[in-house]
């Protein structure tokens, strides 16, 4: 047949992530070209801090904040002395410091999954294998 007579265009097979074929070999061409995201070094850095576990005075000061009602902290701060009120305001800065240290580990951890799915995305059996190891996590 003559393909002027038949306008049908071959439709794009996709994947069961949703990628067509295209799609995905760009987006490996695209992880093997990527650097590692963090060095050795950084990486130390970071273990070593998570390790001595130095935001836990933090996490345990902002729980503290959230355990009391707002008509009690406010009663602590607005009429408490300027100490504890100089107390509160230093607090909240570490608490600041520590959302961006947690913020950054999120998107750590997310980059890593994503550079896992698509290192997966790479076998013929990824799919079948992800399926697999999901039922298993969700099961322990």
């Amino acid at each position: 047949m003559n393909p002027k007579q038949n306008p049908v265009t071959p439709r794009r097979r996709k994947r069961s992530d949703g990628l067509t074929r295209a799609g995905a070999a760009k987006v490996l061409r695209q992880m093997k070209a990527s650097p590692a995201v963090l060095t050795q070094e950084q990486i130390q850095v970071i273990e070593t801090r998570m390790q001595q576990d130095t935001d836990g005075v933090i996490r345990r000061m902002a729980l503290a904040v959230i355990a009391l009602s707002g008509a009690q902290l406010i009663e602590k701060v607005g009429k408490g002395d300027r100490e504890s009120a100089q107390s509160v305001a230093q607090v909240m800065e570490h608490i600041g410091e520590y959302i961006g240290r947690a913020k950054a580990l999120v998107e750590w951890l997310e980059a890593a999954q994503l550079r896992c799915m698509i290192a997966l995305a790479y076998r013929d059996d990824g799919d079948e294998l992800r399926a697999a190891v999901s039922r298993e996590v969700k099961a322990s």
